[in-house]
Order: C-alpha cells, then structure tokens, then sequence
C-alpha cells in the first residue's frame, strides 16, 4: 500500500505552506521532506520557467488527462447538464524525484508513491472547462482530491468535480433526438510552448461509471478524443475535448404522448358508424375527442423542452388535431347531405343540392379516413427513423487525433 501523510494534520494547522514548518519537525517525518526544505527549489513557482543559477530554464509540460464519469445529480434543464466526474490530470516534475541516494539509504520503500494532503506549498496546473458554467469543488467531508508522487517525479492530481456544462441541443428530432455534447479542457494562462493537454494513452482517457443508469437517456463516450491547438488574441493555448451522446430513451414519450393520441384518432372514427341524424350524439363525441386531445397536448409541451421551431412531436399532435378537424367536417358534409334529401323543393330546385347521400359518404370514410391516416403514420415513422439513424452516432473505435 503507498504511505501517505497529512501535512495538516501533522502541525495541527490546516493548509500550512511548506516554507512555514520547521525543517527539523520535516526531517523527522519523512527523508524526503527533509530533502525538499533543504533545496533552493521554489515548488510554488510553475515549473515551466524556472531560475537555475541566473539563467532561465524553459520547460514543457505535458499533463495528461483523464476523466470518469461518475454520475448526473438530476434532470438536466435544456442547453445545460450537470455531471460529476472525477477528473485527472499526470504530468512529470523532475524536481520532486524522490529516488536520490539521501532516500535509498532511508528504511521508507522508494518504490511506493506518496500521497499528500495539503498543497498550499506544489505548482499544479491552472486548467479550466471552456464550455463550464459554474464548478463545485467537494469538500465535505474532507477535501475530495488526491495528490501522489511518485519516485520518478511523476504526478498523479484526481479530483471530484460537480460541472454544469453549457451543450447547444438540436431537438428537432425530439422525442427520438441524439444530442451531441463536447467537453474542452485547457490551460487558462500558458501557453502551448509551456503547457501542453493530451489525453493519457495508458488507459481509456473517458471513462464512464459502469453503475450510472440515466432516466432518459443511454450515454455514450464518443470514441475520437482530440488533442488540439487554440489560437485566440493572447496566443495558442493547448487544449483536449471528448464528445459525450444522449440518445433519448422514447419508450416513455411513446407510451405517455403518442398511445393515448393515436387511441383519440380511432376514438372520433367511431362517428361514422353514428347516424349523421343524431345530431347531439355525434356533436358531442367530435367536440370531447377535441378538447380531450388539446388538454393532452397542453400537458406534452408543458414537459418539452421549449424551443422556437417544431419538434417531431409538434408534428405528430398536429397530425391527430387535423384528422379531428376533418372528422368534423365529415359530419358537417354528411348531415347537410342527408338533411338536403329531405328537404321541400324551392320553385322547383332544392335549397340544398347535393349529387351524395350522406349515409354513402359515412360508409366511404369508415374505410377511408383510417387508410389515410396510416398512410399518414407510416410517412411519418419512415422520414424519422431516416432522420434518427443518419444521425451522427459513436465510432466503433475510439483514437487520438493530433
């Protein structure tokens, strides 16, 4: 197991800087302590420009960098997520190399990290999340970060990140939308000739929690994570990007909006086996399927994202809004039709003239109106699907691209 050591805890005062404890306290604690205080090394300065007998030394450092994904606190509103994730980040610091001859002859093992707890006195990188919102670091009950060191001087930063990520959804597909959510991460202040973000090649750099179940959505890890340049007004700043996918889970929206329309449809088809001279029953039925599809409708869109063009549900209630329309109109035309046959002749014409029987246009649209409409839902399954499946989905094969 690698030892670890609480600086805090050690001196009883919590986030001490190592320039503040005694040397002697240090050296009884750990050789390699000893050693660091000892030097004329300032760790606090970032390494990268470092003053070594009056001539400045120039450094590049590579942090590689990881991220598992461990879970979404809630339902996300649109445009935003939240994500906790544990993020990491390694890179190599020859000066806190802890495998010289003054620790070979100690009894501590050098082949073992070393784990600390305060760093008030270390360099550590100044990445940021390009696309973030807000970051909450968590400390509760302790500080949620882990800080090794390696002999080799190589360092291992893991910290615990709650992030609400800005992602531009198209939800013009909803419910059966696949929605695509880059994460940039980059050095804030150094620039690329001293700071330098891959992603770590070890091991998959994303990973996601296998336990993490989401209400609405099946998450994948796009396979392609890049390694880029940035060049904005100050200069090129080196950064990594990772892609996640939401596809939305439309079991539910099937089940919940699509079903109970659909059943309205079929339920304002049964006019036509009505007589078209029972005037209340017919009227009645048309007028209830209406306002029971409207107040459905009202309770979709109050749960849809809200947005300025139309979704494929937008589609679908207006669909079944337009063939309650047209069975109204079905009725209007029949009634008026039967209604003409029995009225008295006006100087020889008909008030009403009508070449139908109303009874024959009801027969026409039993078999006519359901044809149409499944005419209607089988254009509409096949332009969705088309547009679901060219979507762009995750590679197979996931790779660093330069």
């Amino acid at each position: 197991m690698p030892f670890s050591m609480n600086i805090s805890r050690s001196t009883r005062k919590p986030r001490v800087s190592l320039s503040s404890i005694a040397k002697q306290t240090w050296c009884e604690v750990s050789p390699f302590f000893c050693c660091l205080i000892n030097s004329e090394i300032d760790h606090k300065k970032c390494f990268t420009c470092e003053f070594y007998g009056g001539n400045h030394r120039q450094y590049l450092a590579v942090i590689n960098s990881g991220v598992l994904i461990n879970r979404f606190p809630d339902q996300n509103p649109p445009q935003q997520y939240h994500v906790d994730m544990f993020y990491r980040q390694i890179w190599l610091d020859e000066r806190l190399a802890w495998n010289v001859s003054t620790l070979e002859e100690s009894q501590e093992s050098t082949d073992q990290p070393l784990t600390l707890w305060d760093l008030s006195g270390f360099w550590l990188p100044d990445g940021f999340f390009y696309n973030s919102k807000a970051v909450k670091f968590h400390d509760e009950p302790a500080p949620n970060f882990l800080f090794r060191v390696h002999p080799n001087g190589t360092i291992l930063f893991s910290q615990r990140l709650t992030i609400t990520i800005s992602c531009f959804m198209d939800l013009r597909l909803f419910p059966f939308d696949t929605q695509h959510c880059p994460v940039e991460v980059g050095s804030y202040s150094y620039k690329s000739t001293a700071l330098k973000y891959e992603w770590t090649e070890a091991v998959l750099p994303v990973e996601v929690n296998p336990e993490l179940r989401l209400q609405s959505h099946q998450l994948t890890i796009r396979k392609e994570f890049i390694n880029k340049n940035k060049e904005y007004i100050t200069g090129n700043f080196s950064s990594v990007q990772f892609e996640m996918v939401f596809t939305r889970l439309y079991t539910q929206p099937i089940l919940n909006d699509y079903f109970p329309t659909f059943f309205l449809v079929m339920l304002s088809w049964i006019n036509f086996w009505i007589d078209n001279r029972i005037v209340p029953a017919r009227i009645s039925l048309c007028i209830t399927v209406v306002l029971a599809h409207i107040t459905k409708a009202n309770s979709v869109s109050s749960t849809m994202p809200k947005v300025s063009y139309t979704t494929a549900t937008d589609v679908w209630l207006l669909m079944c809004l337009t063939s309650h329309f047209c069975v109204l109109l079905e009725f209007t035309l029949a009634y008026v039709a039967t209604k003409s046959k029995e009225m008295p002749k006006d100087g020889g014409r008909l008030v009403y003239q009508f070449h139908f029987d109303g009874h024959s246009l009801d027969k026409i649209s039993r078999i006519l109106f359901p044809l149409t409409f499944i005419v209607c839902v089988t254009t509409y399954i096949v332009v969705y699907y088309k547009a679901m499946v060219t979507d762009d989905l995750p590679n197979d094969k996931w790779e660093v691209s330069k």
